[in-house]
């Protein structure tokens, strides 16, 4: 059964004409979500919520641009710590993490910076909703992988095995480590984790369907 959150993602998704008239209570319900839900459910509407405003507003663009860079700072530094505990890890999170974390949110800022650019560029035939819709969607997948990658940082050094679908997009990578086995630290050091923008996977990880997972618990991490 749904609880009340995902009741109201349904209907979204169903009708997303509705979204610019949904009530703060219903926002706020969708917001609050146990755990990581309730994160990215956050970060969801922050996105949508700016994109959607700024195409159908008059304020200054720097406005709505600032809004989310503050909202992906913090859901990047919420879905991390979530991630790194859910494996296990005990925080404040190791120094490596943080680093990566670090670069993980500077890189985002300059795609935030390159979207609000773009929306300014095109701004004639942009449906508000559909973009605002489509906005969310995608840098709330970034921040899925935010959250796997960390809890993969966070648990022990354990054997890995690379499995998954090829799915909508494959590459010479993902082929080359279907079904071989690595320790953590391994899959870290180089780079190993198709998750979306990995320059290290010909598929850059955009909708791939691999991810590595612990053969004995069946635990997946997903970049």
């Amino acid at each position: 059964m749904m609880n009340r959150s995902q009741i109201i993602e349904s209907v979204m998704r169903s009708i997303p004409a509705v979204i610019p008239h949904l009530l703060p209570e219903t926002w706020a319900v969708f917001r609050q979500a146990g755990g990581f839900d309730g994160v990215r459910n956050t970060y969801w509407s922050i996105i949508y919520d700016s994109v959607y405003d700024y195409l159908t507003g008059d304020s200054p663009i720097t406005t709505f641009k600032n809004a989310m860079k503050k909202g992906m700072v913090d859901a990047f530094v919420q879905a991390a710590e979530a991630g790194y505990e859910d494996a296990g890890g005990e925080l404040p999170m190791d120094d490596d993490t943080l680093a990566w974390l670090g670069d993980a949110q500077n890189a985002e800022l300059g795609h935030i910076d390159d979207l609000f650019s773009r929306l300014r560029e095109e701004w004639d035939g942009i449906d508000p909703i559909n973009e605002a819709f489509a906005r969310a969607d995608g840098y709330a997948a970034t921040l899925d992988s935010i959250y796997g990658i960390a809890k993969l940082r966070g648990s022990d050094n354990v054997l890995l095995e690379f499995v998954g679908e090829d799915g909508a997009e494959s590459c010479p990578e993902c082929q080359d480590l279907k079904g071989k086995k690595a320790l953590k630290q391994y899959i870290l050091d180089n780079n190993l984790i198709p998750a979306p923008g990995n320059e290290a996977f010909t598929c850059k990880g955009y909708h791939c369907e691999h991810f590595w997972f612990n053969p004995k618990t069946g635990e997946e991490f997903r970049g």
